[in-house]
Order: C-alpha cells, then sequence, then structure tokens
C-alpha cells in the first residue's frame, strides 16, 4: 500500500519564512497527511478506491476541498469539515475503462501509480480450414474470458491479410470465459492470413471461383487463376429450366442461376443451384419476384436481387435476397426500394446494390443488416463496380457516378454519351465505361467508350462507337473488350485505340453478353436472326480460337476449371469443356 506522510497546506497565500506551529495556528490550518490507493493493480471496467487523510492542526473547524487528479487532471473533487486538532478521511471511487498506467495524485500530492490490464483476453483462437473455395466462409472459433469481476462487452475483430473484416459483440459476465464461433468470407483466391483480436488464427488457401458477375466485385470479367478450353469443345450438359437471361455463376462445385420471366408480370422467379460437373440440379427456390441476373455467391450465401410488377409501365418494385449456398434456405430479405435490374457486387462482407427506383444500397451480407442507402433520381439498370476507396455506379440518365464506399457520399460524375447499360469496370486506378442511345426520331444510334481517373473522375480518353455498347468492358492485361453492336472489338487500355474486330453476326441483336476474359482469351455470347453462337477469342489480336452454335447467348459467361457456362436462348444453360 502506498502512504504518502508529507502534507500538503491547502491555505492559500501564507507568506514564505512563516512557520505554522501546531498549536499556535489562529484560524484552521488543514493539510493532506496520507493517501491510500486500494487496488494497485486492477481491470479494465474495475473501479478505485482513493483515500485521503486530512488533519486540521489550527484552532478552528475548517472546510476543505480535495482535488483528485489521474495524468495532471483533475477529474472529481470532495469538500469535507474537519474540526480543529482532528482528522478526517475523504475517500472517492474511479471507475477505469481503458487499459494502461495512470498517475494518480490529491492535491498536487502524489499518490503513486495503478495499472489497469485489459479485461478481456483471448484464450485460443483456431481454424481447422486450410482451403476454401471464394465465396464460402470458413468457421474461426474463439476462446476469451472476462477477467474482471463486472460484465464486459468483448468486441471481436476478425482481419484477413491485416485488414479489418467483421466485428462481433459478446457481452461476458465477471469471470466468464467462453468459446465464439465466427464465419468470415476471406475474400479473393490466394493464400490469407487470418487473425482474431490480434491473435493468428490460420493460414488459409482460397481456391478459385467465378462467384459473381464481372468475376470479380471490380467487373474486371477477368480471372488469372483459372484456365478455359482453347480448342474444340463441346457440350458437358444442358439444364433447361424456367425462364431465364440471367447470367451463371460458379463455386465450390456448384452453379447458380437465377430465373423469371421479366416481360410476364405474373411470372414467379427464383434460383437454382446446379452440380457444375453434371447440371444436375442440387436445389431451387422461388421469390415473389423474377431473378434477371447474375448473383454473387459470399460468406456461404447467394446473393440476388429481384424484379416484381409490370416492367412496361415502369410498376415495378423489388428486393434483394439471400438463401444458404449448400441448401437454398432463406437468410434475410430486404425490399429494395425498387426493381433490381443489375447484379450484387460483394466485397469485404458487403453487398453494393443499385435499383430501377435510383437508389443505392450497402447491406451486410451475414444479415442483411443495411451499411448505408443512397437515394438519386437517376434509375441504376446494370451492375455496379467497386474498389478499395469507391463505388461506380451508371445509370439510366447518362452519368456515371463515383460514391464513397464508407457512407455512400458523392465524390464525382461523369455525363456519358447515353444511358448506362453495362456495369462499368474498374482496374489499376482506372475506370472504364459504355454508355448508348438512339435518336426518337432517326433511330440512329450513338455510343462510346470512356476510360476515367478513378481518384478525380477526370477523362483519360474517349473512343467513340456510334453503335449500341451495351455490354460494358472486360479488362485484360492490356486490352479492353466489349461487345459494340453486332461484334466483339479490342481497345487498348492506355489510348482508347481500336485494336480489332470480330463481326459475330450479320443481322440480329447487338452483342449483350459481357465477355469473360481468361488466360489470354475471351469468351462471350452472341446472338443471330438463325440462332447464336459462343466465341472464343485471342485477346491479342481477336483471332477466333473456337466456335459453338446455340440458341441466342444473351447472358455472360463463367468461367471455372476448363469450363464454360452460359445461357442460352431463352431456358437452357450449358456447360461446354475441350472434346
Amino acid at each position: 500500500m502506498h502512504r504518502v506522510t508529507r502534507r500538503s497546506v491547502l491555505e492559500a497565500g501564507a507568506a514564505a519564512g512563516v512557520s505554522a506551529l501546531a498549536g499556535c495556528q489562529r484560524g484552521p490550518s488543514i493539510a493532506v497527511e496520507r493517501v491510500e490507493v486500494n487496488p494497485r493493480r486492477l481491470y479494465a471496467g474495475e473501479s478505485v478506491r482513493v483515500e485521503a487523510v486530512v488533519v486540521n492542526d489550527g484552532e478552528e473547524d475548517g472546510t476543505a476541498t480535495v482535488a483528485f487528479a489521474v495524468d495532471g487532471a483533475v477529474v472529481s473533487s470532495t469538500t469535507v469539515r474537519v474540526p480543529a486538532g482532528e482528522r478526517v478521511t475523504a475517500s472517492v471511487s474511479r471507475t477505469f475503462e481503458a487499459a494502461g498506467t495512470y498517475a494518480l495524485s490529491v492535491d498536487g500530492v502524489d499518490a503513486g501509480t495503478i495499472r489497469v490490464e485489459p479485461a478481456i483476453v483471448v484464450r485460443d483462437a483456431r481454424s481447422d480450414a486450410r482451403t476454401c473455395p471464394a465465396g464460402s466462409a470458413v468457421a474461426l472459433a474463439v476462446t476469451v474470458e472476462n477477467r474482471a469481476t463486472v460484465r464486459r462487452t468483448a468486441t471481436l475483430t476478425a482481419t484477413v491479410d491485416g485488414r479489418d473484416r467483421r466485428s462481433v459483440a459478446v457481452d461476458l459476465a465477471g469471470g466468464e470465459r467462453r468459446t465464439e464461433t465466427l464465419r468470415q468470407d476471406l475474400g479473393r483466391p490466394g493464400e490469407r492470413t487470418v487473425a482474431v483480436a490480434g491473435v493468428p488464427v490460420a493460414t488459409v488457401t482460397v481456391t478459385d471461383a467465378w462467384r459473381q458477375f464481372g468475376y470479380d466485385a471490380a467487373n474486371t470479367g477477368r480471372d488469372d487463376r483459372t484456365m478455359g478450353p482453347t480448342e474444340a469443345v463441346e457440350q458437358a450438359w444442358t439444364y433447361t429450366g424456367r425462364a431465364s437471361r440471367a447470367s451463371p455463376v460458379v463455386a465450390d462445385g456448384t452453379v447458380y442461376v437465377g430465373f423469371g420471366n421479366v416481360y410476364v408480370e405474373s411470372d414467379r422467379g427464383g434460383m437454382v443451384a446446379l452440380d457444375a460437373a453434371t447440371g444436375a440440379p442440387r436445389w431451387r427456390v422461388e421469390t415473389d419476384g423474377r431473378v434477371v441476373e447474375a448473383a454473387a455467391v459470399a460468406d456461404g450465401a447467394v446473393v440476388f436481387g429481384t424484379v416484381a410488377g409490370n416492367i412496361r409501365d415502369g410498376d415495378t418494385s423489388g428486393e434483394v435476397v439471400a438463401v444458404e449456398a449448400d441448401t437454398g434456405e432463406e437468410r434475410w430479405r430486404v425490399d429494395a426500394g425498387g426493381a433490381v435490374f443489375g447484379s450484387p457486387a460483394v466485397d469485404a462482407g458487403v453487398a453494393y446494390v443499385g435499383t430501377a427506383g435510383g437508389g443505392l444500397l450497402a447491406l451486410d451480407v451475414r444479415d442483411g443488416s443495411e451499411v448505408w442507402r443512397r437515394e438519386a433520381d437517376d434509375p441504376v439498370i446494370a451492375s455496379v463496380a467497386v474498389d478499395g476507396s469507391a463505388v461506380y455506379v451508371g445509370g439510366r440518365g447518362a452519368r456515371l457516378r463515383a460514391l464513397s464506399r464508407e457512407d455512400g457520399s458523392e465524390r464525382w460524375a461523369f455525363e456519358t454519351a447515353g444511358p448506362v447499360f453495362g456495369a462499368p469496370s474498374v482496374a489499376d486506378g482506372v475506370v472504364y465505361a459504355t454508355g448508348s442511345s438512339q435518336d426518337p426520331e432517326t433511330y440512329a444510334v450513338s455510343g462510346a467508350l470512356v476510360a476515367l481517373d478513378a481518384e478525380t473522375g477526370e477523362r483519360r480518353w474517349r473512343a467513340a462507337t456510334n453503335e449500341w455498347t451495351g455490354t460494358g468492358a472486360s479488362v485484360g492485361e492490356e486490352t479492353l473488350i466489349a461487345g459494340v453492336g453486332l461484334s466483339v472489338r479490342g481497345y487498348d487500355r492506355e489510348t482508347g485505340v481500336e485494336r480489332w474486330t470480330v463481326e459475330a453476326s450479320e443481322y440480329g441483336t447487338a452483342v449483350a453478353s459481357r465477355p469473360a476474359v481468361v488466360d489470354g482469351t475471351a469468351y462471350v455470347g452472341t446472338s443471330g436472326v438463325n440462332g447464336g453462337s459462343i466465341y472464343a477469342l485471342s485477346v491479342a489480336d481477336g483471332s477466333v480460337r473456337w466456335t459453338h452454335p446455340g440458341d441466342s447467348a444473351l447472358s455472360s459467361p463463367a468461367v471455372l476449371d476448363g469450363a464454360v457456362y452460359v445461357g442460352t436462348g431463352f431456358s437452357s444453360l450449358r456447360a461446354l469443356r475441350e472434346r
């Protein structure tokens, strides 16, 4: 126990050199005689009790205000009355919420230091996972203990490669020890180091998956880790179900594709899961609205948007729905505030979704809770793109906007050549976007592909197409690949100069399939009067590596482990592999 014996005279104005002798001082003479602090070591959330013995050596009763300071700052005080010739104990309690070492004093008299230790400690953190498919979640078992005597709430934050990903609050009684299980999506393929509350858990290899539209949240449409067929292909299997134009995604041996005829108000839509090797159905769920674009697989869930109502008169609504990836059981659903024609873009456990009502939502994939919501007057009819700092969203109002991924506030806006029907993409600090419009009297079509600085929105280059450009651009190493009118074209990423053109059809509808770029090959579906084809093109020069006939291929392919998965016609999904 720390004892302070030096007296602190509280009277002000005493002249230097004048002795205040006990029994000779007229009036009160009050001083702090000693200080006791208990305990000296404690845990965050616990309290320290400070007792100061105050003595009056004067001939008259008096009062004194005793000030208690922590690190030199007065945090509390108390007033005591001390009879002449008597001692009085003044006490105060102080709770310390944060760990650290603190210096205490009473009326300037040093009372020593106390040490506050963290109340919550992680006793063990482990995971049995050593590999994990992208889009799945690993289980992290964390044992935590509250060493304090009072109830405390622990915030356990999981990090992946040093970046905060998920925080969970755990309420613990005094002295309680408990094991909690966290489920964490590890993000992109590769080696990932996982920790909880700073305690290393495991290094997990995340295997590849084409788990969302455009492969990743940035909508690059490019996967450098997998392989696709480069020689002539054959149909491995086909699945024919309900009406669908949605693009497939594939993760952990399962293909997920939405269904529902967007033009039929009464049609019910939903999602089906198929075995990637055989095409056999694993589960199917129905929703109130139609699913017209790709889902996103993240955190063990399949997240997708719906369209309900009549799209011809604009009287539509929609939801964002999440179901369990392995069973199809509903996890959550959220009213989107408008029809969802694009795909969710998922990054770091947050799904970003645009709506035809002009809104943009950021939702926690775990439970559907709203991270933020931004309302605007520009209908969003395509998927968004996300990088480390912003969400890039195009609209029917011929504008491309960059919004903060933290709160949805607008960072910049750029006027495009027309409505942005294709999802923008972002790579290496550059945003690529297309815009197209048609004169209602002459039916003349104008369009352009632009490259913008991701930080400022400043235009780097513009390539006029003068044809319908509605697919958005996929990002090769040096080349952008986009559907332009009835052709597929490659553009130099640095300059926008056209490198090559492949005429996919003489007559038919504009190319609406977003190319998938894998290992120097671009896979894209085309549509014609008498059917369509799936093309494999060299990214470098546009040379045709193979074609495969089929119905109009309006969906965007997913490529993984040597197979191409693409929707054809209005109700079929095909898997193509090399012969």
